[in-house]
Protein backbone atom coordinates (compact mmCIF):
# COMPACT_ATOMS: atom_id res chain seq x y z
CA UNK A 1 0.00 0.00 0.00
CA UNK A 2 2.84 2.36 0.82
CA UNK A 3 4.47 1.84 -2.62
CA UNK A 4 1.21 2.73 -4.38
CA UNK A 5 0.94 6.01 -2.45
CA UNK A 6 4.57 6.86 -3.24
CA UNK A 7 3.97 6.29 -6.97
CA UNK A 8 0.84 8.42 -6.79
CA UNK A 9 2.76 11.24 -5.07
CA UNK A 10 5.42 11.16 -7.81
CA UNK A 11 3.17 10.59 -10.82
CA UNK A 12 0.61 13.31 -10.13
CA UNK A 13 3.12 16.22 -10.10
CA UNK A 14 4.92 14.71 -13.11
CA UNK A 15 1.62 14.53 -15.00
CA UNK A 16 0.74 18.12 -14.09
CA UNK A 17 4.20 19.28 -15.21
CA UNK A 18 3.84 17.44 -18.54
CA UNK A 19 0.41 19.01 -19.19
CA UNK A 20 1.74 22.47 -18.30
CA UNK A 21 4.67 22.06 -20.71
CA UNK A 22 2.35 20.90 -23.50
CA UNK A 23 0.20 23.98 -23.02
CA UNK A 24 3.04 26.47 -22.49
CA UNK A 25 4.92 26.03 -25.77
CA UNK A 26 1.99 26.40 -28.22
CA UNK A 27 0.59 29.32 -26.22
CA UNK A 28 4.01 31.00 -26.19
CA UNK A 29 4.28 30.59 -29.97
CA UNK A 30 0.85 32.14 -30.51
CA UNK A 31 1.57 35.05 -28.14
CA UNK A 32 4.93 35.74 -29.79
CA UNK A 33 3.28 35.75 -33.23
CA UNK A 34 0.54 38.09 -32.05
CA UNK A 35 3.16 40.44 -30.59
CA UNK A 36 4.98 40.57 -33.93
CA UNK A 37 1.72 41.25 -35.78
CA UNK A 38 0.61 43.94 -33.31
CA UNK A 39 3.88 45.83 -32.85
CA UNK A 40 6.01 44.94 -35.89
CA UNK A 41 6.56 46.98 -39.03
CA UNK A 42 4.92 45.83 -42.30
CA UNK A 43 7.01 45.50 -45.46
CA UNK A 44 6.06 44.64 -49.01
CA UNK A 45 8.39 42.00 -50.49
CA UNK A 46 8.19 41.61 -54.29
CA UNK A 47 7.76 37.96 -55.19
CA UNK A 48 9.38 36.55 -58.28
CA UNK A 49 6.88 33.74 -58.61
CA UNK A 50 4.12 31.91 -56.83
CA UNK A 51 3.50 28.20 -57.20
CA UNK A 52 0.55 26.17 -55.91
CA UNK A 53 1.83 23.07 -54.11
CA UNK A 54 0.99 19.82 -52.35
CA UNK A 55 -2.63 19.44 -51.32
CA UNK A 56 -1.42 16.70 -48.96
CA UNK A 57 0.37 19.30 -46.80
CA UNK A 58 -2.51 21.76 -47.01
CA UNK A 59 -3.23 24.61 -49.36
CA UNK A 60 -0.27 26.92 -49.54
CA UNK A 61 1.73 28.83 -52.08
CA UNK A 62 5.49 28.86 -52.24
CA UNK A 63 7.04 32.29 -52.59
CA UNK A 64 10.40 33.31 -54.00
CA UNK A 65 11.61 36.88 -53.75
CA UNK A 66 13.12 39.33 -56.23
CA UNK A 67 15.42 41.08 -53.81
CA UNK A 68 17.44 38.16 -52.50
CA UNK A 69 20.94 38.86 -53.86
CA UNK A 70 23.42 41.18 -52.19
CA UNK A 71 26.94 42.18 -53.21
CA UNK A 72 29.71 41.51 -50.67
CA UNK A 73 33.38 42.46 -50.59
CA UNK A 74 34.58 38.88 -50.29
CA UNK A 75 32.89 35.51 -50.27
CA UNK A 76 35.58 33.88 -48.14
CA UNK A 77 33.84 34.79 -44.86
CA UNK A 78 30.41 33.44 -45.89
CA UNK A 79 29.28 29.81 -46.09
CA UNK A 80 26.21 28.13 -47.54
CA UNK A 81 23.28 27.63 -45.08
CA UNK A 82 24.87 30.04 -42.59
CA UNK A 83 22.42 32.07 -40.50
CA UNK A 84 22.65 35.79 -41.24
CA UNK A 85 20.78 39.00 -40.47
CA UNK A 86 19.38 41.05 -43.33
CA UNK A 87 18.85 44.76 -42.68
CA UNK A 88 15.82 46.16 -44.46
CA UNK A 89 14.94 49.46 -46.08
CA UNK A 90 12.16 50.61 -48.40
CA UNK A 91 13.12 51.27 -52.02
CA UNK A 92 11.75 54.06 -54.23
CA UNK A 93 8.83 51.86 -55.38
CA UNK A 94 7.77 51.14 -51.79
CA UNK A 95 9.07 47.56 -51.62
CA UNK A 96 11.47 46.01 -49.14
CA UNK A 97 15.12 46.05 -50.18
CA UNK A 98 18.30 44.73 -48.61
CA UNK A 99 20.20 47.44 -46.79
CA UNK A 100 23.01 45.22 -45.47
CA UNK A 101 23.83 41.69 -44.32
CA UNK A 102 25.57 40.81 -41.08
CA UNK A 103 26.62 37.82 -39.03
CA UNK A 104 25.91 39.77 -35.85
CA UNK A 105 22.50 40.74 -34.49
CA UNK A 106 21.83 44.36 -35.56
CA UNK A 107 20.94 47.21 -33.22
CA UNK A 108 17.54 46.81 -31.49
CA UNK A 109 15.92 49.82 -33.16
CA UNK A 110 16.63 48.68 -36.74
CA UNK A 111 14.44 46.52 -38.97
CA UNK A 112 16.01 43.21 -39.92
CA UNK A 113 15.12 39.57 -40.48
CA UNK A 114 17.03 36.43 -39.76
CA UNK A 115 17.75 34.54 -42.99
CA UNK A 116 20.24 32.08 -44.45
CA UNK A 117 22.92 32.12 -47.13
CA UNK A 118 21.49 30.03 -49.94
CA UNK A 119 24.46 30.33 -52.31
CA UNK A 120 27.80 32.08 -52.38
CA UNK A 121 28.65 33.36 -55.85
CA UNK A 122 32.08 34.58 -56.84
CA UNK A 123 33.17 35.30 -60.36
CA UNK A 124 35.55 37.68 -62.09
CA UNK A 125 33.04 40.54 -61.92
CA UNK A 126 31.62 40.40 -58.41
CA UNK A 127 31.07 38.53 -55.18
CA UNK A 128 27.53 38.08 -53.93
CA UNK A 129 25.26 36.10 -51.65
CA UNK A 130 21.90 34.64 -52.56
CA UNK A 131 19.67 34.88 -49.50
CA UNK A 132 17.01 32.35 -48.49
CA UNK A 133 14.28 33.94 -46.42
CA UNK A 134 12.53 31.62 -43.95
CA UNK A 135 9.09 33.08 -44.75
CA UNK A 136 8.47 31.38 -48.06
CA UNK A 137 5.13 29.60 -47.49
CA UNK A 138 1.77 31.30 -47.27
CA UNK A 139 -0.96 28.96 -46.08
CA UNK A 140 -4.46 29.49 -47.43
CA UNK A 141 -7.72 28.79 -45.69
CA UNK A 142 -9.29 25.47 -46.57
CA UNK A 143 -12.10 25.66 -49.11
CA UNK A 144 -14.97 23.23 -49.53
CA UNK A 145 -14.44 20.49 -52.14
CA UNK A 146 -17.28 21.96 -54.19
CA UNK A 147 -15.57 25.34 -54.47
CA UNK A 148 -14.19 25.64 -57.96
CA UNK A 149 -11.52 28.16 -57.12
CA UNK A 150 -7.97 28.04 -58.47
CA UNK A 151 -5.27 28.48 -55.84
CA UNK A 152 -3.40 31.00 -57.96
CA UNK A 153 -5.46 32.31 -60.87
CA UNK A 154 -2.90 34.71 -62.35
CA UNK A 155 -0.41 33.62 -65.00
CA UNK A 156 3.20 34.26 -64.02
CA UNK A 157 4.19 34.85 -67.63
CA UNK A 158 2.46 38.25 -67.59
CA UNK A 159 5.21 40.77 -66.89
CA UNK A 160 2.69 43.48 -65.96
CA UNK A 161 1.45 41.47 -62.96
CA UNK A 162 2.88 42.78 -59.69
CA UNK A 163 2.91 40.18 -56.95
CA UNK A 164 4.12 40.86 -53.43
CA UNK A 165 3.83 39.51 -49.93
CA UNK A 166 3.11 41.74 -46.96
CA UNK A 167 5.38 40.68 -44.14
CA UNK A 168 5.41 42.06 -40.62
CA UNK A 169 8.91 42.30 -39.13
CA UNK A 170 10.07 42.72 -35.54
CA UNK A 171 13.45 41.95 -33.95
CA UNK A 172 14.55 39.53 -36.65
CA UNK A 173 11.29 37.59 -36.78
CA UNK A 174 8.83 37.86 -39.66
CA UNK A 175 5.29 36.72 -40.40
CA UNK A 176 3.57 36.73 -43.80
CA UNK A 177 0.20 38.43 -43.45
CA UNK A 178 -0.99 38.36 -47.05
CA UNK A 179 -0.03 37.88 -50.69
CA UNK A 180 -1.33 40.42 -53.18
CA UNK A 181 -1.55 40.30 -56.95
CA UNK A 182 -1.97 43.72 -58.56
CA UNK A 183 -2.94 45.02 -55.09
CA UNK A 184 -5.73 42.42 -54.70
CA UNK A 185 -5.41 40.01 -51.79
CA UNK A 186 -5.10 36.37 -52.74
CA UNK A 187 -7.41 35.63 -49.78
CA UNK A 188 -10.30 37.22 -51.67
CA UNK A 189 -9.79 35.13 -54.81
Amino acid sequence: MMVYQMKKIILLPAFILMVAAQLYFPLRLVLDSETILDTGKPYKFRTASVYPLSPVQGSYILLTYYDNVVQVDSTSEWTQNEAIYVGLRVDSAGFAAIDYVSKEIPQPNTDYVKAFVDYVIEDSLSSSLVIRYPFNRFYLEATPKSADRPVYPYPQTDSTTITYATITVKAGEAIITDVLVNDISIKTQ
